[in-house]
């Protein structure tokens, strides 16, 4: 198995883990993809995002029934239908990343794949994860299925080619700029409010400088800003600094972080924070990886 696939698989993983959310939406869309669904399990979201050029789409569930439980059900359901389990991660120890990518946490890979299923079947892949039970707010077990096409082996990995699970989804509510050519990586939207996580290769001023000439065009205008500086580890992994977090928890890269916040608020008294942060690795070698995460929350106010 190449090194391509393997890692693609791990950024997969992640990004099933990464984004089970609680936002109830209505019911069976999986049975149209011939992927059976526990009885118990009330559906919450879907989302669709590219992944080095493949579309994945993502199913979020949760149940009253334990992760056990409903691993047995697919086990028994999935071979029936034709799906073979794989365990193509089993040896990622033994992986020889390209010269210059990171090395990767196998102790904390070696937990999340053992908790999590991988079926393929023809030419289809099927990811199912399961959110860990310590960060369950109700006792419920939070999983996610994601389908779709074998992602080919054609080529190595290397720096500059990682790919992220990029969002197919725009918010619904037009109410704020969106940077040029920025990636949308998360968005969680409920009546009132929107979050949403924007990815750009461009340094954090002229993100700054886009918001403080365009915010004004959606009826906004600076209330206050917090300039661009650079954080220490304390800060960086603190709920004051969400967008700080952007790194991901299976590469090991020692970076610095630097981050800046602009409020907006407009004459109904709406809120919009836009929070910029610069990731840096500190090893020149792994410079491709440098990125700059845009967060925004907008907050209508209570009437």
């Amino acid at each position: 198995m190449f090194v391509r696939y393997k890692v693609l698989i791990v950024i997969i993983l992640m990004a099933c883990s990464v984004f089970i959310k609680a936002q109830t939406v209505d019911a069976a869309w999986w049975e149209t993809k011939n992927i059976p669904v526990p009885a118990a399990a009330d559906k919450e979201k879907e989302e669709t995002r590219i992944i080095a050029g493949s579309q994945m789409d993502f199913t979020y569930y949760t149940s009253a029934q334990d992760a056990a439980e409903i691993k047995k059900f697919y086990r028994a359901k999935l071979a029936n239908l034709g799906w073979q389990e794989r365990n193509f991660l089993k040896d990622l120890s033994q992986i020889q990343l390209p010269e210059g990518m990171p090395t990767m946490d196998t102790a904390y890979l070696d937990k999340m794949t053992k908790s999590n299923l991988l079926f393929e079947k023809d030419n289809e892949t099927l990811i199912i994860t399961f959110l860990p039970e310590e960060y369950s707010r109700d006792g419920k077990t939070r999983f996610n299925l994601c389908q779709g096409r074998k992602i080919e082996a054609k080529t190595e990995l290397s720096p500059d080619t990682v790919p992220l699970p990029v969002l197919v989804a725009k918010p619904k509510k037009d109410v704020f700029a969106v940077y040029p050519e920025a990636s949308l990586l998360s968005l969680n939207e409920e009546a009132r409010s929107l979050r949403a996580t924007y990815l750009t290769k461009d340094e954090p001023e002229p993100v700054i400088s886009f918001y403080k000439a365009k915010m004004p065009d959606y009826g906004w205008y600076l209330k206050s800003e917090k300039p661009l500086q650079k954080m220490d580890a304390n800060y960086a992994a603190s709920a004051d600094c969400p967008s700080c977090k952007a790194n991901p928890a299976l590469l090991n890269i020692p970076m610095e972080t630097w981050f800046a916040e602009i409020d907006f608020t407009n004459e109904q008294g709406d809120k919009c924070n836009i929070a910029v942060a610069e990731i840096i690795p500190l090893d020149k070698k792994l410079s491709s990886f440098k990125m700059t995460t845009i967060a925004v929350f907008y907050q209508e106010k209570p009437k």
